[in-house]
């Protein structure tokens, strides 16, 4: 379970260091994983991605301080890494739904106020029980490097309060789709969904949380490419072959299934490499039995690691 006893980690460093500043890069580094494979399993496992814990933690901790100490609010809030007075009122209002004035006058005569959001708990028998639904018994097989061709565009994951890959992702298909006939795939009939963090230099304003995705088809290296489009190389090597099956709504459980129930008892961890979705004809976005094949890059971590299977 070294992915728990990793996240375990983290959100006791988490704890101690709210009052300083805490990057993605620095978090995925001290938890010994990739910065996606460190976004995806802190999301799986806590339930919402590190950027929005560390805020709720840092919004809970000042409502306690404003509750319990005359420290003003400017204080408190440039003590939790809160650029200006205006940007902690509105993320605080944000989240607990009042501004921290009103928190602080409603809670004058109380001899205690409540923490809106107390730290994650996080032990094996809690993620046992959340994934327990979710039967994870994939298949191991080598995929060869690849070029995949079409179009991309930039989302906000499911598990983020702010999500919105069931527009962003959804249109970028119907765009993608109207477009088919410029490309020649090497397999007619197959299309492919791929995923991944952007590179460094994202445009300003960007997420941490932001992903990028790419609705297209696989091709040969010397394929022409079509205006507008762009080409994603994958490295290939050994992959984890996961089956989602229902609609594709559903598809955020699935992950969550992937990156916070299976890999922490795998013995692997994320090699490089996008996430790569195949659908083909048992794909069906709205229906039961739908079916589409999801790819994830692996490695071994651990001398118990499951035997591959070709």
């Amino acid at each position: 379970m070294h992915a728990v006893v990793a996240i375990q980690r983290i959100l006791a460093r988490i704890e101690r260091e709210l009052d300083q500043p805490l990057s993605l890069d620095a978090l995925a580094r001290a938890a010994g994983m990739s910065r996606w494979h460190f976004l995806r399993t802190f999301s799986a496992m806590v339930g919402e991605p590190p950027a929005r814990y560390i805020r709720r933690r840092r919004i809970s901790e000042a409502a306690r301080l404003l509750h319990q100490t005359p420290r003003s609010i400017l204080e408190v809030a440039l003590g939790f890494q809160f650029e200006s007075h205006e940007a902690f009122t509105r993320a605080f209002k944000a989240e607990v739904g009042i501004t921290p004035r009103e928190w602080r006058t409603r809670n004058r005569c109380a001899s205690d106020a409540a923490v809106p959001f107390p730290p994650v708990s996080l032990d094996a028998s809690t993620l046992n029980a959340r994934f327990a639904r979710t039967s994870m018994n994939p298949e191991f097989l080598q995929l060869p490097a690849a070029v995949f061709a079409g179009l991309e565009a930039r989302f906000i994951p499911v598990l983020s309060p702010d999500s919105d890959n069931l527009q962003v992702i959804p249109a970028l298909w119907q765009r993608f789709l109207g477009r088919l006939g410029d490309l020649c795939p090497r397999e007619p009939g197959i299309t492919h969904g791929l995923c991944k963090l952007p590179e460094s230099g994202k445009p300003v304003g960007a997420r941490a949380d932001e992903l990028l995705y790419l609705a297209g088809v696989e091709i040969e290296r010397t394929a022409p490419l079509p205006p507008g489009m762009v080409t994603w190389h994958t490295p290939g090597g050994l992959h984890a072959k996961f089956v989602h099956r229902g609609p594709i709504a559903g598809i955020g459980e699935t992950m969550g299934a992937i990156y916070g129930g299976w890999f922490p008892s795998s013995g692997y961890t994320r090699g490089e490499g996008p996430d790569i979705e195949r659908y083909d004809a048992r794909f069906h976005p709205t229906r039961d039995d739908s079916l589409l094949e999801i790819y994830i890059p692996v490695r071994p971590v651990a001398p118990g690691a499951k035997r591959p299977r070709s």
